[in-house]
């Protein structure tokens, strides 16, 4: 077995423990896909395992299972071309049409910005994913974006993906709890004073 079949397999067992059957079913679909390398040099599954396993620890809470599957399932769509119909037939209505709500592009037709980013609001799973999947991505970009990347990432993140999130909190009181939860740590890793400008000048100032 090579280290990122042990790293999938590891963690399949580990979602069945935990009583996410359906998560581990779709980590193992993902699995199939997701065969590359990440811009920081990680293995390319380890993206959805890392956005799977933050979502886990935030539980327990409602449509967990559903929840921690459609982030492993999140970008087979945009990256692969992997068609509606063969996840609803796999993972059923609920995770495909969550799958569907965060994914952008598929097989070249995009949808146009910013609503894209509004679309997740829609349903209580794919507005999770979505703060999931990036809570992720901020925490790993250093080892791949520039400077002006990850400004253009954390703005982005304070325009689009923080008030998509408090939308959902609207449209969905009852997951109200761990949506907050997603924004609290979104706020910190899009806090423009992470930027190495802004650091500087924060830490020359504090002392």
């Amino acid at each position: 077995m090579t280290p990122t079949s042990i790293l999938v397999s590891t963690h399949q067992v580990a979602f069945r423990k935990a009583g996410l059957a359906v998560s581990s079913a779709a980590l193992g679909f993902a699995a199939r896909y997701h065969k590359g390398q990440r811009l920081d040099g990680s293995p390319e599954i380890s993206h959805q395992i890392q956005i799977a396993t933050y979502l886990e620890s935030l539980g327990p809470f409602p449509l967990q299972d559903a929840t921690v599957a459609t982030a492993c399932l999140h970008d087979v769509r945009e990256d692969y071309g992997v068609a509606d119909c063969v996840i609803r037939s796999l993972f059923g209505d609920t995770i495909a049409g969550a799958v569907d709500l965060v994914t952008k592009t598929f097989r070249g037709v995009a949808q146009p910005l910013p609503h894209a980013f509004r679309l997740p609001a829609r349903c209580p799973i794919a507005a999770i994913v979505k703060g999931g999947d990036r809570i992720h991505n901020l925490r790993t970009m250093d080892g791949a974006f520039c400077a002006a990347k990850k400004r253009s990432y954390r703005q982005e993140t304070r325009n689009h993906i923080l008030p998509m999130l408090r939308t959902a909190i609207l449209n969905h009181p009852s997951f109200a709890n761990i949506l907050l939860r997603i924004i609290e740590d979104l706020e910190v890793l899009s806090d423009p004073l992470l930027d190495s400008s802004h650091r500087h000048e924060r830490i020359t100032h504090d002392a």
